[in-house]
């Protein structure tokens, strides 16, 4: 038996990948984790819901960014307000390059900003780009920079987040 509305498949945009459709997800939980709970059918329709509503705009990129602010005007026009026991950090290397120091402060202050909260979801945004600007292929070499700079951002969120948050890291 059919449904008389086909659902939208969310790999219709060639320019998305995976990364950036879990991204849209985590940030649908992190923004509505009372109305969704852990339930990810809800979390996709939802994701999808907003989408379709970027495609009827056609001046409108479908962007994270332009999502992520719509879920959060949808969040807002609810009447609710976000759950204080949920965070969203996001930090974006684009147009810079990695330096450790200042991913270090970054981090700190925005999880010290949150201490205490429940849930934190850290969006870590052009990482790879920020380590080889220039870069066009894959190496073993830069494969290995790559993993160490995470391992790295990894151990400053376990150090500067308080024992009872739960951290959800998610690299773009």
């Amino acid at each position: 038996m059919s449904s008389p509305r086909k659902s939208t498949d969310s790999k219709n945009s060639p320019e998305r990948d995976l990364g950036e459709d879990l991204a849209r997800l985590h940030c649908l939980q992190a923004l509505f984790p009372d109305w969704t709970g852990d339930d990810v059918f809800l979390l996709r329709q939802m994701k999808d819901s907003i989408e379709e509503s970027i495609r009827q705009q056609p001046d409108t990129p479908d962007t994270y960014e332009v999502f992520s602010e719509l879920a959060t005007c949808l969040r807002g026009s609810s009447g609710t307000s976000v759950p204080a026991s949920y965070a969203f950090i996001r930090i974006d290397f684009s147009n810079r390059t990695w330096d450790p120091l200042f991913a270090q402060q970054e981090i700190a202050r925005e999880l010290k900003k949150h201490a205490g909260t429940e849930q934190i979801f850290l969006l870590v945004k052009n990482l790879r780009q920020a380590l080889f600007p220039a870069a066009k292929y894959k190496t073993r070499l830069r494969e290995s920079a790559y993993l160490e700079a995470t391992r790295f951002i990894d151990e400053l969120t376990r150090h500067w987040s308080t024992s009872s948050s739960r951290i959800h890291l998610l690299y773009l």
